[in-house]
């Protein structure tokens, strides 16, 4: 299922229009206080508060955080809203692009409550031996609203999904970079998660 939800977006390009807000201003700002949502790309019952948790407790492990820190300064994952569909790949993507409340209530430095440019999209219950999918918005700092977006996918393995979200929400490291080392590689078997560390959201 991840690799034909990855096989269907990835490369896909989207209106730029929607995220204007979000990379229109002075400088491409971080974002690190954002919530990265995660979604269920199954039809089948998947235990996402857990997915959840574990994801944090490697993320606090990362920063040397404490959970109360992690989550008085913005969880790096939280289960997202149920989306109206997740039939195919392409509705759950236009959904987070164009409809998903990305604002809420704000994080605590101002910005979005909801990470603007990437969500994670988790299979089955057996993500950390399988892997996730992170779907990414590869815009360019005050890109046109003319132009288009290209979105960018790839199947994390599970014991460092929640490294991976922490250099991501960061903002200065190109994708291409974050995902070396935390990529599924093709042929390799979607193997083992590195550790598995039980923080909220």
């Amino acid at each position: 299922m991840t690799q034909s939800f990855i096989q269907a977006i990835n490369g896909l390009h989207v209106a730029s229009a929607p995220l204007h807000a979000y990379t229109s201003q002075n400088r491409f700002r971080d974002y690190t206080n954002s919530t990265v949502p995660l979604f269920s790309l199954s039809p089948t019952p998947t235990d996402l508060a857990s997915a959840s948790k574990t994801i944090n407790e490697q993320a606090c492990t990362e920063l040397g955080f404490a959970d109360e820190e992690l989550r008085e300064s913005g969880y790096v994952v939280g289960v997202a809203p149920t989306p109206p569909t997740t039939e195919t790949a392409i509705k759950l993507v236009d959904y987070y692009h164009r409809t998903f409340d990305k604002q809420g209530g704000g994080a605590i430095d101002g910005g979005p409550s909801w990470y603007p440019l990437a969500f994670v999209g988790v299979g089955s219950q057996g993500w950390r031996r399988e892997g996730v999918v992170v779907c990414f918005f590869d815009a360019r700092f005050g890109q046109p609203v003319g132009e288009e977006v290209c979105v960018r996918a790839c199947l994390v393995r599970g014991g460092v999904v929640g490294r991976m979200l922490v250099e991501l929400r960061m903002g200065d490291v190109e994708w291409e970079e974050i995902v070396r080392g935390c990529a599924v590689g093709e042929g390799e078997g979607e193997g083992e998660g590195e550790g598995e560390s039980g923080g909220g959201r």
